[in-house]
Parts: structure tokens; C-alpha cells; sequence
């Protein structure tokens, strides 16, 4: 039997036996390693990074940030009386948010780039999710009084708390609510 030594256990501890893995295991392990490489040498974002292209880089993320968050829709849609699954509109309503930050960045960066339409597209599904994830906790009166205030807090411009978190500049969300 072959064996290696682990990494310290801590001190005055012994260091822990550890089998080697068998020449089957090691070939699998191999395998997996080298499947796991051509995956990340074939993403998107990864391609758009190494091309040093910001606008290209950026568009990949939005794009995959908002297929993720697509992703945890459809698990949410798939198990709807899961525990979890609370988290789960979080995580979406937190990866729509980065979806519009990013799509606000890229406007910024290239004026007319998302067009216009697009951008009060991504805002207006980040409020619908807002909208569903309140419900779901939340009255109807009260998700109603909970996005009037956002509305109202966009309008007059007193978001500074919130665009210092997220990046959103609240004159830019204003006509999309």
C-alpha cells in the first residue's frame, strides 16, 4: 500500500495518512482536470477578457450574469415550496441589479450603446422581480407602499446610499420606474 502525507493537521497534531489514489482514480482525475480545462479555455467572458476589449468584456458578463439569473428563476418556478428558494429570488434580484448596473456602465462608456430601449428593458425587469420577491413576503398594500417609496426616493434624486453600493446613478433609473 502506497501512502503520502497530508498537509499539518495543526499543532501537536501527527500529520494524517492518506491513501494514494489508485491508478484508475488518477486517470479519472486526469480526465476531469483536462474537461474542466477545455471548458474554461471555451468560455465567453474568459475569450472577451483576453482580447483587452472593456465593452466586449463587459457585454459577456451582463450576458452571463443575466443567464444565471434566468437559471435561478427557473429553479425558483421548478420548487416553489423549497426552503431555499427565498434565496434563490435574492440571488436573482441581486444578479438583476448587476445585469443594470452593467447595462448603465456600458451606456456610459458608449453613449447609445445598449440602446436606449434595452436599458429601460433590463430596469423594468429588475422592478417586476423586485415587485414578485415582495409579494411573496410582503402584502399588496405594502409591496404597493414599498415601491412608491422607491419611486419616490429615485425621483427626488436621494439615492446616494444605494449608487455608492451599487454603481446606479439615480437620474438614470428615475424615468424607468
Amino acid at each position: 500500500m502506497t501512502t503520502s502525507f497530508a498537509e499539518s493537521r495543526g499543532p501537536g497534531r501527527p500529520p494524517k495518512l492518506l491513501r494514494r489514489p489508485s491508478p484508475q482514480r488518477q486517470r479519472q482525475n486526469e480526465r476531469a482536470r483536462a474537461v474542466e480545462e477545455a471548458y474554461v479555455q471555451d468560455d465567453l467572458v474568459l475569450a472577451s477578457v483576453k482580447t483587452g476589449n472593456t465593452i466586449e468584456v463587459l457585454e459577456q458578463i451582463r450576458a452571463a450574469t443575466a443567464e444565471e439569473a434566468a437559471s435561478l428563476k427557473w429553479e425558483r418556478m421548478q420548487r416553489p415550496l423549497d426552503p431555499e428558494a427565498p434565496k434563490w429570488s435574492s440571488r436573482r434580484v441581486a444578479l438583476l441589479a448587476e445585469v443594470a448596473r452593467l447595462t448603465l456602465v456600458i451606456a456610459r462608456l458608449q453613449p447609445g450603446r445598449p440602446a436606449p430601449g434595452t436599458t429601460a428593458k433590463v430596469i423594468q425587469a429588475f422592478w417586476i422581480t423586485v415587485r414578485e420577491t415582495a409579494s411573496e413576503v410582503l402584502s399588496k398594500a405594502e409591496v404597493d407602499q414599498l415601491i412608491a417609496g422607491c419611486a419616490t426616493e429615485v425621483e427626488k434624486h436621494d439615492l446616494h446610499e444605494f449608487e455608492a453600493w451599487s454603481g446606479l446613478n439615480a437620474s438614470e433609473l428615475a424615468p424607468h420606474l
